[in-house]
């Protein structure tokens, strides 16, 4: 595990980004309903 491709690095960034993006629309998916 001492080697680090590029790919892996960007599967990182991009799956820890996509999750933001989950956590973000959830939230708001709550307000909404919530202030619906």
């Amino acid at each position: 595990m001492g080697k680090k491709s590029p790919t892996s690095g960007g599967m990182v960034t991009l799956w820890s980004t996509l999750g933001q993006l989950l956590l973000a629309a959830s939230a708001s998916a709550r307000e909404t309903v919530r202030f619906a």
